[in-house]
Parts: C-alpha cells; structure tokens; sequence
C-alpha cells in the first residue's frame, strides 16, 4: 500500500474495469459510488477478519460447517446486517470458548483447504477430513 507505484497500477485496473461495465451494462458509474463501494467492503472486511481471529485458537471454536455457512454472508449482506449478525457470532463464540467447548484437539492438525470448490460435493472432501481428525481452520 506504501509504493506509488501498486497505488497508480491499482487505480489504473480500477477505472479499467470501471470503463469495461458502463460499456457492458450501459450505465454510468460516478466516482464516489467506486469510493463508497470500496469502504463498504473494507468495513465487511475488518468484520470477518475478528470472526477469523476465533479460527487461531488451539483447537478452534468453530467448526468446519459454521466456518462454511459464515464465509457467504458478506456476500449477501450489508455492513450493518453483517455486524448485526456477526455480533450475535461472536457472542455464542465467546460463550463457547469460556464453557471448554472446542473442536479437535490441541494436537490436532490444523487444515487450510484451497482450490476445493466451495458447495455441492466440497463438503464431503471436509467432512473426510474432519472425520481423519483434522480441523478445517480456512476455506
């Protein structure tokens, strides 16, 4: 983020693509709508990163299924009904952490899963590995 350099080439990408859509779709997108944008995702980002903090626990908090159906809500959702929801999340996590309640095993290997597509048959490859005693701690 600190060299002219990525900044100028990025920004550069962005109006690229800012031009291929309103060709595409035939509308008009004003700059601050891409700004405001922007900020939007980095605001769902910032609260998805403190829900993937609880992945860092040994062992985790959370199981491979919740990890699976939370990783789509920014997806769908706004900022504000992401936090909302999130709020809720993070409260049971907290609950759950100060019951003892975890998933695997302190030793337990700790499994990033990528390039598996993420629906339909993906969840039988996790579930092969839960089941192998490994705990799913990114998709």
């Amino acid at each position: 983020p600190d060299d002219t350099a990525s900044l100028v080439r990025w920004t550069g990408m962005v109006k690229k693509l800012k031009n291929f859509l309103e060709t595409a779709f035939q509308v008009e997108i004003a700059e601050d709508r891409i700004e405001a944008e922007i900020r939007e995702t980095n605001r769902k980002n910032r609260i998805m990163d403190r829900f993937f903090d609880f992945l860092a626990c040994h062992p985790p908090s959370i199981h491979w299924r919740e990890l699976y159906d939370v990783i789509g809500l920014d997806h769908v959702t706004n900022s504000e009904e992401l936090r909302h929801l999130m709020e809720g999340i993070t409260l049971r996590l907290n609950e759950r952490i100060a019951g003892g309640i975890f998933f695997g095993f302190h030793d337990s290997p700790r499994v990033l899963v990528s390039g598996c597509p993420i629906g339909g048959d993906a969840g039988k490859v996790l579930q092969i590995i839960d089941e192998a005693g490994g705990v799913i701690v990114a998709l």
